[in-house]
């Protein structure tokens, strides 16, 4: 089964899981509306519904590309934790309608996001909202071994304090890892990541965003009995802020990949290197990386060293034919590595590549001599090679005499380990086949 098909399947079962949940939770708990006269209530929703559609309509970047909308998610949370408003007016939502709420909010957000930008959430996209949703409904509802469920416990709110808020915290906090659970394993499926290596990456990369969505709906719930409905807007506006910073950030790493992608072109357009190499490099590099569970800050960093590893050809007074570095001597690479090198180091942002561009062009052996050779380098000798050989429109036959070659050199000048690492890359996405991998006895 290809990655392309096992990942679509896990998207079809998360839609299929939240559909059947959804159905349940309509049929348990209809989507009674409450009465007119509950003003406040009414409000609630009303501005609920509003949250989620501003927030939904302008997700934010927060790592590896992928697009959120915290704000809607918290607010997708806080709602169905709410129990009173002011004056002890108990709010008795019932799960059908939250539901309806959520799903309705996210699609008229998606609906406003594909007017202004073109794009719009996909379909598991929205069914993984409904599922923490879901779940949100089912820890706050469902009673308790003392015979109450959490949220009418709320309304008992004399000395026991602390220990409602820690439950709705412990219940917003189960609620983002199931997202973060969704997000890792469905990136695990996608990119052949080791799920444990994901979940941590995703952690990481959540980080203070995920505390501040805890924090954040668990202040509304309780916010509410207080200000009542108005808590909504006014106890998200910190969140707000936080996405704002997260949006700057994210558009600092997207100006700096452009200007990585953008050197990566100098040899391309120069004529040293044939059209696309550096990126081939780079995209085969990353995949390589992550069958070594690499986490995500140094497969950025092997990325951008694969982009810029012939940056060192700009010097040259004649291109080498090709830019194929893998047929001039071992001399002329280290100093055209030396010289992409030097180049780098002389940028503070970039200049942390410098050490893996500059070992790119060290071969395996000298690793009795120098120590321990950077993973990244390694990793980027072995596939710059790989494409030397077989270019941008090798065949089958190709790629096959090009890991041939490759397979001479490894224990000397190439990394066994990668090697391999290489084959199993090739094999997983169709380049070569199983009976090939096995006759190169890798």
């Amino acid at each position: 089964m290809s990655i392309a098909h096992r990942a679509r399947r896990l998207r079809q079962a998360v839609v299929l899981a939240s559909a059947c949940l959804v159905a349940l939770l309509l049929v348990l708990s209809p989507p009674v509306p409450p009465p007119p006269s509950d003003g406040h209530v009414w409000l609630l929703i009303l501005l609920t519904f509003g949250v989620i559609v501003v927030a939904d309509s302008r997700p934010v970047i927060i790592a590896d590309g992928r697009e959120s909308a915290p704000v809607g998610l918290t607010a997708s949370m806080a709602l169905p934790m709410i129990a009173e408003l002011p004056g002890g007016q108990v709010v008795t939502l019932p799960g059908g309608l939250v539901v309806l709420v959520v799903g309705a909010g996210m699609l008229v957000g998606s609906w406003v996001r594909l007017r202004r930008e073109g794009r719009t959430w996909t379909m598991p996209e929205i069914a993984t909202r409904l599922l923490v949703t879901c779940l949100v409904i089912a820890l706050t509802r469902v009673p308790l071994p003392g015979g109450e469920a959490l949220l009418e416990q709320q309304g008992d709110w004399s000395g026991y304090g602390w220990t409602l808020a820690l439950s709705l915290l412990i219940v917003a906090a189960v609620a983002v890892l199931l997202q973060l659970m969704v997000w890792s394993v469905e990136r695990s499926v996608r990119e052949h990541i080791v799920l444990r290596h994901a979940v941590a990456e995703e952690v990481i990369a959540l980080g203070p965003l995920g505390l501040g969505m805890v924090s954040s709906a668990v202040m509304v719930a309780l916010a509410a009995r207080a200000v009542g409905a108005v808590a909504v807007p006014v106890f998200l506006l910190p969140l707000v802020l936080l996405v704002i910073a997260i949006r700057r950030q994210a558009v600092v790493r997207s100006a700096q990949r452009q200007t990585v992608y953008a050197l990566s072109r100098l040899t391309d357009q120069g004529g040293f290197t044939r059209p696309g190499h550096a990126t081939r490099v780079a995209r085969l590099s990353v995949q390589v990386g992550r069958e070594f569970g690499m986490p995500e800050p140094e497969l950025r960093d092997v990325e951008y060293a694969a982009l810029l590893h012939d940056l060192g050809q700009v010097s040259l007074d004649r291109p080498i034919p090709g830019g194929a570095t893998v047929h001039i001597s071992a001399v002329d690479q280290r100093r055209m590595a030396a010289t992409g090198a030097a180049l780098l180091a002389r940028t503070a942002e970039l200049s942390r590549l410098s050490a893996v561009v500059a070992h790119q062009a060290t071969p395996y052996w000298r690793t009795d001599q120098l120590g321990v050779l950077p993973l990244g380098s390694r990793i980027v000798r072995v596939v710059n090679a790989y494409d030397d050989l077989t270019g941008c429109t090798g065949s089958e036959g190709d790629r096959v005499a090009a890991l041939e070659r490759l397979r001479l050199g490894a224990g000397y000048d190439y990394d066994p380990q990668v090697l391999r690492a290489l084959g199993r890359v090739l094999r997983r996405g169709g380049q070569i086949t199983h009976e090939e991998l096995r006759s190169l006895d890798l």
